[in-house]
């Protein structure tokens, strides 16, 4: 019998759970969450089969928490489970977990799988949530080969195509693909908070489709924009000077704007083959 020890059974750690029983990596799924309420709920909607207790032996761990508490989540293993078993994380942010652990234990396998929704819990997770996806791996110098080619088959085993990358490179490419997105989601949607009905009235399928990240878990985006601010920041500052640079062009040369606008458009066509 595998087991898989779950820390965290919301959404991500909760659809790995689902995906790898169902493709028989592992046949046991037992998990821990900080809250009692989300673990009776992991086990009610099938997510886990038990609660993990302390003590208990597993085979493997993924560790499905907010950023800020990976790298404590990592240290405490360490000391609960042998250094011959794996754990792997799937948080959008790499380089400050490392950062934050003093010595990185060879059986650590940093990963992000590029997948999600604006829904969170135990009860939006889905077992098909990573068919189709790609699975960012940032091992480190200390990686456990062996350790590391088990993680990436059952992260091909739940749908996953798996590409490796160093922890800075990802932090700095999804703070442009999907942390500044999410934070310009949540401040337009502010801008929005405090007006009147008609604004509402006027919402398109448009906004509502741009908006909808802005949905997503607080406290999971809290820590994500805390541990890549920097990322962010840069990213922002280009995006701004790009809007700046539309904006001007509008007052100045509306036939270049329509160009450019024009590339833009055909660029993103071209994303995914659309």
């Amino acid at each position: 019998m595998s087991v898989l020890g779950l820390v965290g059974c919301g959404l991500l750690g909760g659809s790995f759970a689902l995906a790898a029983r169902q493709q028989k990596c592992f046949s046991t799924v037992l998990g821990r969450d900080r809250s009692r309420s989300v673990e009776e709920t992991a086990k009610r909607v099938g997510v886990i089969d038990d609660a993990w207790s302390s003590g208990t032996s597993v085979d493997a761990v993924c560790i499905a928490v907010p950023t800020q508490s990976i790298a404590q989540t990592v240290e405490s293993l360490t000391s609960e489970i042998p250094s011959d078993t794996p754990i792997f994380d799937v948080g959008s942010v790499k380089a400050s977990v490392l950062r934050e652990l003093d010595d990185v234990p060879s059986n650590f396998i940093p990963c992000h799988p590029i997948a999600g929704s604006h829904t969170s819990g135990p009860e939006a997770a889905r077992s098909d949530l990573f068919h189709g996806s790609v699975c960012v791996i940032s091992p480190t110098s200390s990686t456990n080969e062996s350790l590391l080619g088990l993680v990436e088959e059952w992260w091909r085993g739940v749908g996953s195509r798996v590409i490796t990358m160093p922890a800075n490179a990802h932090d700095e490419t999804v703070a442009l693909t999907s942390h500044l997105p999410h934070l310009v989601s949540a401040a337009a949607v502010e801008m929005l908070m405090n007006r009147d009905q008609s604004t509402a009235d006027l919402l398109g399928s448009g906004f509502k489709d741009f908006s909808r990240i802005a949905a997503g878990d607080a406290t999971m985006w809290r820590s994500i924009f805390v541990d890549n601010l920097d990322n962010i920041r840069i990213g922002f500052q280009d995006l701004a000077a790009r809007i700046e640079r539309m904006l001007a062009l509008a007052e100045s040369d509306p036939a270049e704007l329509e160009r450019k606008l024009q590339r833009i458009a055909t660029f993103r066509d071209s994303i995914n083959g659309e």
